[in-house]
């Protein structure tokens, strides 16, 4: 039996039990009125019904593991995700140390069908427990190489074996486009030979690259320590090219963990020159001749602690807006092959427009270990378009090297826009390999890494790392097409909540759906109290379970 058709008898029992004659005409008019209901409810219903995901099942090479002629129900799982799905769809992985980069690699990613825009949302490769399925890449080569747009990939681990990528979101060498609408969310990345996470144009393509990348809730541990031939970075995109000219943030990095990330002595010729936990290489093209990115990119809430160069670094961009917020960045510039650009965050040749708030620099000392001046901000051939509103920056007992302009740059770095204290850190460790077995998320393994990060200086309260909420909040530079996806809970804050939140919004949790009209029909029978009174009359009736069920259809929320 449906809710509303239980409510419906409950108010046929009310009138038996002696109601008043002018009591039984209003619940008999509510009733009446009620019963008009099913029609929207049914529309909606079947609305939700059509929205469902349809779930199959991956497995690693064995008896009975296929794509063709396997379904990929549970019974007869498939061997890799080349399969036509659509957006919202899942596949879930079993459990298994057994997995193959080769199996999702470039050519084995499937079409997925989604509409496009703040619409848009992706089909989920999602292990079945989280770090329960893992990769260790065993040639030099890439595991998961997705070159299809409209995929997320939570819940793996790969282990690089000092070889290729990790996880990385570019063009097929075959059929070469513009990769989009990517997540990479909830993962582990270990000894990846160039790349933990990232994205690249093909070969200094014109034409593809990748757009619309979310990377969230991960961990990137000593990448780039074994490729000589390139010098590697932690988390990194590279030359990206535009998949449309939609305003909002097409690039977000957030709740990420990356920490001990060096390049090989080696590479480039014996002269490192990477070794970046958060970089943004050459959006304004130049490298392949291609036009400047003018997309939205927002690095929010990360940790970047002891890596080989600068914590966050974005070089050479001039056509798009950067925001750096949150972010407790702490001990990186540990390579000491490298003398020059020692900062906790820093910028290079940038015209465009990049703000920086709210975060924590920090230094162990005033120097590196090879005696170079190490700086909380350095700044090379940027101009003023680069601003620093607010944070927290502290360069060690005795240091004073808050900030460096070089080449000819200037940017805004004094007492008026950073506070200059010891955050107070209770334990700024090197936490070392990840161990997450037995954990529920990224978050959950670095539980003693946020504890030791979390400033005991109040004044430093409220600057870097935060712990993401599960409430809803209105931030006008999270994605929007974020809103239709579902994140593993607890990596980032869903900024989704509107300013003005919606009066159908019943329950509060920034949507208006199916149990908000439940809700209001409660409130309509007298089941809840009367706290959504959506058309101001003065009571809560069907006239506004009405209003909720036109909005939860995708109508304007009329209200007063």
């Amino acid at each position: 039996m449906r809710r509303w058709e239980g409510n419906v008898l409950r108010l046929r029992k009310l009138e038996s039990k002696g109601a008043s004659e002018e009591e039984n005409k209003g619940m008999k008019r509510q009733k009446e009125s009620l019963l008009l209901l099913p029609l929207s409810l049914a529309l909606l219903l079947c609305f939700a019904r059509t929205a469902q995901a349809a779930t199959y099942y991956l497995a690693p090479a064995g008896p009975g593991v296929n794509d063709s002629p396997n379904d990929g129900s549970s019974g007869h799982p498939w061997l890799t995700p080349n399969h036509n799905l659509n957006c919202g769809d899942v596949i879930i992985a079993a459990p298994s140390s057994s997995y193959s980069g080769d199996h999702f690699t470039t050519g084995n990613w499937g079409n997925v069908a989604c509409s496009p825009g703040d619409t848009a949302n992706v089909a989920w490769l999602k292990c079945a427990t989280f770090d329960a399925c893992k990769i260790t890449v065993s040639s030099d080569d890439n595991s998961f190489y997705i070159d299809k747009s409209y995929w997320g990939v939570q819940g793996w681990e790969v282990d690089g074996n000092n070889n290729g990528d990790c996880f990385a979101a570019q063009p097929s060498p075959v059929n070469p486009f513009t990769v989009h609408h990517v997540i990479f969310a909830n993962n582990i990345a270990n000894n990846c030979g160039v790349v933990a996470f990232g994205s690249s144009n093909l070969y200094q393509s014109t034409t593809a690259s990748a757009d619309y990348l979310v990377v969230v809730g991960n961990i990137a541990y000593n990448s780039a320590s074994a490729n000589v031939e390139f010098c590697g970075n932690s988390i990194s995109f590279y030359e990206p090219i535009l998949s449309d000219t939609n305003s909002g943030t097409h690039f977000l990095v957030a709740g990420n963990f990356t920490y001990d990330n060096v390049d090989n002595p080696a590479c480039a010729y014996g002269s490192p020159t990477d070794g970046e936990g958060i970089i943004l290489d050459t959006f304004n093209g130049s490298a392949g001749g291609i036009t400047p990115y003018a997309g939205q990119t927002v690095i929010e809430n990360n940790i970047s602690i002891f890596n080989g160069s600068r914590g966050i670094w974005v070089l050479q961009d001039s056509a798009g807006s950067i925001y750096i917020k949150q972010n407790t960045t702490y001990g990186n510039n540990t390579d000491t092959h490298m003398s020059s650009f020692c900062g906790e965050i820093g910028a290079n040749v940038v015209s465009g427009n990049v703000s920086i708030s709210g975060n924590i620099t920090a230094t162990s000392g005033s120097h590196t270990g090879n005696g170079s001046p190490w700086y909380d901000y350095i700044m090379g051939g940027s101009d003023t378009s680069v601003q620093i509103t607010s944070g927290i920056a502290y360069d060690g007992p005795g240091g004073g090297n808050y900030c460096n302009s070089i080449d000819g740059g200037s940017f805004s770095c004094n007492a008026a826009t950073l506070t200059f204290l010891d955050p107070g850190f209770p334990n700024p460790m090197n936490p070392g390999a990840p161990n997450c077995g037995g954990k529920s998320s990224v978050p959950d393994c670095m539980a003693a890494v946020i504890a030791g990060y979390t400033p005991a200086n109040p004044a430093a309260k409220g600057y870097g790392y935060q712990i993401p909420s599960t409430t809803p909040a209105f931030d006008p530079l999270f994605p929007k097409w974020l809103c239709n996806v579902t994140l593993p809970p607890g990596l980032v804050t869903m900024g989704c909540a509107s300013s003005s939140p919606s009066a159908c919004d019943v329950n509060k949790d920034g949507f208006t759906n199916v149990a908000d009209v439940q809700g209001e029909v409660n409130q309509a029978l007298g089941s809840a109290p009367c706290a959504n009174d959506i058309n101001q009359d003065g009571v809560c009736n069907v006239i506004d379970v009405q209003l909720v069920v036109n909005a939860a259809l995708g109508g304007t929320c009329v209200a007063p």
